[in-house]
């Protein structure tokens, strides 16, 4: 079972490397549509952020009754693949739409982008909520004792993170210089299908193999024998919720202020999103993977958050 894990461990890298090649291209080509690096920069990472929690909060709840996760994660996988491959034939149907609002409505430029950021988060809104439910499916697969919960969920989100720093840095700076956007979304789309057959052969030999008390599969341990660290009333703990909410939105905003600043210096849309984009996935798979190693040992976390948000 751990040589699954390990194969389990790379494709999940190679999947968060592939969905990066994706951000990037289609910011790139969504510059040409909008005519604006703020306005494409906003509408990727809203849709992106918006599918990947969709994504996460559905197959989150479905995940929990799923007893086969290498399946339903191969499956997204292909998903992903087929979106690619039609992206082009969606994005010149965009085009056409919003050429036929820009002849028959009498509208200014920020109505007319309302629209566009309207039609092309829709669109993009199906590939990114595929991508959210690949991490709690295959937490599913990964987590068994709950007491480990921290360290197995934050070191599989932050090897997924890594692999899209990996994914950011290809696009932006060798893959669309030597490629060209088309191939390179050719190249995404072959890594998320060869992830989906290895996930899919992965699936029959763990089931061949599977042992009541190594399938991946098992009972979390009681709470009594196992309690999490107390975070408190639940006054609280719905207080720190809607502190993590509008912590995501300064976090989204900043890399829509960093991006327009790393126009002006790096002198380039593509590189400067890349750039800004690769940094601040590298410093989330850091912090995710130190602090998921601290919050299984710690009990004071609300006030570790505080801290956190203050620096």
């Amino acid at each position: 079972m751990s040589k699954i894990k390990l194969i389990v461990w790379l494709i999940f890298l190679l999947s968060g490397a592939s969905g990066l090649v994706y951000e990037v291209i289609w910011t790139r080509q969504l510059t040409l549509l909008f005519g604006s690096t703020v306005f494409a920069t906003s509408t990727v990472l809203t849709a992106f952020m918006a599918g990947l929690a969709l994504g996460s909060y559905y197959f989150g709840r479905l995940a929990d009754r799923e007893k086969r996760p290498l399946r339903l994660y191969a499956l997204l996988e292909v998903g992903i693949g087929v979106f690619a491959l039609i992206w082009p034939l969606l994005l010149s149907v965009l085009n056409a739409i919003y050429i036929l609002a820009y002849r028959g409505l009498d509208a200014e430029f920020y109505s007319l982008s309302l629209i566009r950021f309207v039609l092309s988060f829709l669109v993009l809104l199906l590939p990114s909520t595929l991508m959210g439910g690949t991490l709690p499916i295959l937490s599913r697969f990964f987590v068994n004792r709950l007491e480990k919960l921290g360290l197995n969920v934050g070191a599989l989100y932050a090897l997924n993170t890594f692999g899209a720093v990996v994914g950011c840095v290809a696009a932006g700076f060798f893959l669309i210089q030597f490629l060209g956007v088309q191939a390179s979304i050719y190249l995404a789309a072959a890594i998320n299908f060869g992830v989906a057959i290895t996930a899919f052969l992965l699936d029959r030999k763990s089931i061949r193999t599977a042992k009541p008390s190594d399938d991946g599969m098992s009972e979390t341990q009681p709470a009594s024998e196992s309690a999490p660290a107390d975070t408190g009333s639940a006054p609280v703990f719905r207080l720190v919720l809607w502190a993590f909410a509008v912590s995501g939105f300064c976090a989204l905003s900043y890399e829509v202020f960093w991006t327009r600043i790393l126009v002006f210096f790096l002198g380039s849309t593509t590189y400067a999103f890349s750039t800004m984009l690769a940094a601040f996935l590298f410093g989330i798979a850091l912090g995710s993977f130190i602090f998921a190693w601290i919050a299984d040992r710690l009990k004071a976390l609300v006030n570790l958050f505080g801290l956190v948000q203050i620096g």
